[in-house]
Order: C-alpha cells, then sequence, then structure tokens
C-alpha cells in the first residue's frame, strides 16, 4: 500500500463520529470497504483514503493511497481537515437538530435594489437552482447538497444569505466566495459586459508564436474565430476571452468576455497564465494542457477544498461545460 502524501491522526474521533463520517463519505459516492482498518475510493480524480480508527484512543489515522498526478496533497488534506471540523455540526445534524444557522452562519449584502434581485435569481435560475418561496426564499443549488436561504429587507436594500444545507466536502469558504463573487457581477451594466474581468498584456510574443498558440488552443478543444482580433471559447465555466496581437509591441492583450457568474476572475486569470506557461512548450500534450486549466479554474483556491472533486456539471458549485 503506498502512501502519497504522508499520514495524519486526529483526535476526539469517538465511534459516533466515525460511522458519521463513514456515511458522509458514502453519500457522497465513496466505496468503503473493510472494517477497521478501511479503504475508501472516492470515484473522484483518482483519490483513495486508507484509515485507522483506535477506538481505546478515539483517534483516526488516515494516510493517502492514491491520487491522480494534479491532485496536490495540500488539498486532500483540506478536505479531510474541514470533514473532520464539521463532524460535530454532522452529529446535531443526525440527531435532527436545525442547522439552517449553524452549517455556515449568515451574511448581510448591502445596496441590494429590485433589479439585482432580479438578476440574481435569473442568474441562479439559468445555473440549475430551484427557488421557492418569494422573499424570503429558499434555493436549492441542485449541487452537492447545497441549499440557501435568503430575505430581502427593501427599506434597507439589504439582502441576508444563509447556508442552510451542503454536502460534507464543501468548504463554507468556497460557498461565501463564490456568493460574494455572484453579488460583484450584480453591479455589471451593459456597458461592462464586454470585458468582465479587466484586460491583461503578455509580452514575448512574435506572430509564429501566436499562430502556434491558436494552433495549441484548438488542438486542445477551444474554439477560436476571427483573425486579429481573436474570439475564443474555452468550453469550460461559460469563459470566453476576446484576444489582440500588437505586432510592434510583441505582445497580445486578453480580456474576458463571458463567463459563468461563479467563476471568479482571479481564478481565469491564473488559469490562463498558466495555460500559457504550458503552451509555451510547442510539444506539450493538448490533452494535459487541457486538462491544466480546466484543474486551475477548479482547483486553485484560497481555501483548503475538494473543488477537484467536482466534475458532474457546473464548477463553482460543480463544473460546468
Amino acid at each position: 500500500m503506498e502512501n502519497l502524501c504522508g499520514t495524519r491522526v486526529y483526535p476526539n474521533i469517538d465511534e459516533r463520529k466515525k460511522n458519521l463520517m463513514l456515511a458522509k463519505l458514502r453519500e457522497s459516492g465513496a466505496t468503503v470497504t473493510g472494517n477497521n482498518p478501511y479503504d475508501v475510493d472516492t470515484h473522484k480524480h483518482g483519490v483513495k483514503l486508507h484509515g485507522s480508527w483506535n477506538g481505546d484512543r478515539n483517534e483516526m489515522t488516515v494516510q493517502v493511497t492514491g491520487k491522480n498526478f494534479y491532485v496536490p496533497c495540500s488539498k486532500i488534506w483540506g478536505t479531510i481537515d474541514e470533514l473532520i471540523g464539521q463532524l460535530n455540526a454532522l452529529q446535531l445534524q443526525a440527531e435532527g437538530a436545525p442547522l439552517a444557522a449553524s452549517v455556515c452562519g449568515s451574511r448581510t449584502y448591502p445596496n441590494i435594489d429590485q433589479g439585482k434581485i432580479d438578476r440574481m435569481l435569473l442568474a441562479l435560475r439559468d445555473n440549475g437552482a430551484t427557488i421557492s418561496g418569494n422573499n424570503p426564499w429558499r434555493v436549492n443549488v441542485n449541487q452537492h447538497g447545497i441549499v440557501l436561504g435568503a430575505s430581502w429587507n427593501e427599506g434597507s436594500r439589504e439582502l441576508r444569505v444563509t447556508v442552510e444545507e451542503k454536502n460534507w466536502y464543501v468548504p463554507c469558504g468556497r460557498i461565501w466566495k463564490t456568493i460574494d463573487d455572484l453579488m460583484g457581477t450584480l453591479t455589471l451594466g451593459a456597458a461592462r459586459a464586454a470585458s468582465l474581468c479587466g484586460r491583461r498584456s503578455y509580452g514575448g510574443y512574435s506572430q509564429a508564436k501566436v499562430d502556434a498558440l491558436i494552433k495549441a488552443m484548438r488542438d486542445s478543444g477551444w474554439k477560436v474565430s476571427g483573425n486579429n482580433p481573436y474570439n475564443i471559447d474555452s468550453g469550460m465555466h461559460g469563459i470566453q476571452f476576446r484576444a489582440a496581437f500588437d505586432a510592434e509591441a510583441g505582445s497580445i492583450s486578453v480580456e474576458v468576455t463571458a463567463k459563468n457568474w461563479y467563476v471568479p476572475c482571479s481564478r481565469i486569470w491564473d488559469a490562463l497564465e498558466d495555460y500559457l506557461r504550458h503552451t509555451g512548450d510547442l510539444a506539450a500534450d493538448a490533452v494535459l494542457i487541457r486538462a491544466s486549466f480546466h484543474c486551475d479554474v477548479l482547483c486553485h483556491s484560497q481555501s483548503p477544498d475538494w473543488d477537484f472533486l467536482v466534475h458532474d456539471g457546473r464548477p463553482g458549485f460543480r463544473s460546468a461545460r
């Protein structure tokens, strides 16, 4: 049995918490075999775990025994840490206690008028959410067990959002970051629609290098139309770019012209710049280049999470086509 990421020992894991943890793993689609020790196949990105529980000491020892090459150990441990940290809440849930306010707390967003409310509800429905009620609203995003509650005070123009439910592996920080990004996009008007995330320039480009870059994009499945400027559709997360080459300056300027609301601009720029580094090696495998961009958008976040495990539909809460 290979140990790929070292070993961690989690204290204060009694039998009830251990059983809750195993139940949540199974609910998320994992296969659990054995009966202390346990072998866990998450069926997501090759991640496999081995765990053993010491009932005398109430300790759970965990090792990572499998993972795909692009999955960082830190992401796996971050996800496991998140699960362990939620076990007390999971106990309350198992006992039938209400968790509407305790899963991730609540946040209040100011300066929300009727127009922003309408755009927010439309964006949520467009991305597959089911919304019931009419102030307050209950929003089932239909992704990873996430359910939100929201109420709007028209007089103070404040929107209060509560995370009522979520699957164990989804970090609260990730949910709030996604909601915060949606709130930020609500202020976007038609004048800003052409450039959602500003513009960035990249130097060191000749016409030959630009041609090679466009070819690499097409080879990796991206759709490119136009001829300087280029309109580029990544086919992932609704992300589209416009790029222009300045031969005299030897640079290309890029702006984001479309994205799904839950994709942060910072994630797009990080992924694009990593993509450009990969395509600098013209011998790079196009499939791996595309996988790298997909993983960068999903994997590289500020808080530990298992976003890289989300490959079943739309990213942010789940990955998108």
